[in-house]
């Protein structure tokens, strides 16, 4: 994990990227169980994640991160107030 996600941090960092979530143990409170590790990142704008995902640094980690990830990486947009308070 360390060959993927130490270089990982240098374009998660440029893009000004935030961790809100990373790692732990997962439940679902109801539905399908969820993966057993989550991350999610915070970008200012859905252009700043798809560019960050698209960099050259991370287009050479997608082959390592592709055999270590047990889930597929999403995107989604989220309304500007329901981030508020989360720092």
């Amino acid at each position: 994990m360390k060959e993927y996600g130490d270089p990982g941090m240098k374009p998660i960092r440029e893009a000004g990227g935030k961790f809100l979530v990373r790692g732990g143990k997962p439940i679902s409170l109801a539905g399908a169980s969820p993966a057993p590790r989550v991350t999610v990142i915070q970008f200012d704008s859905m252009d700043t994640a798809q560019g960050w995902w698209n960099s050259p640094a991370m287009k050479d980690l997608q082959p390592i991160g592709d055999n270590l990830r047990r889930s597929d990486p999403i995107s989604s947009k989220a309304l500007r107030h329901s981030l508020q308070g989360l720092g």
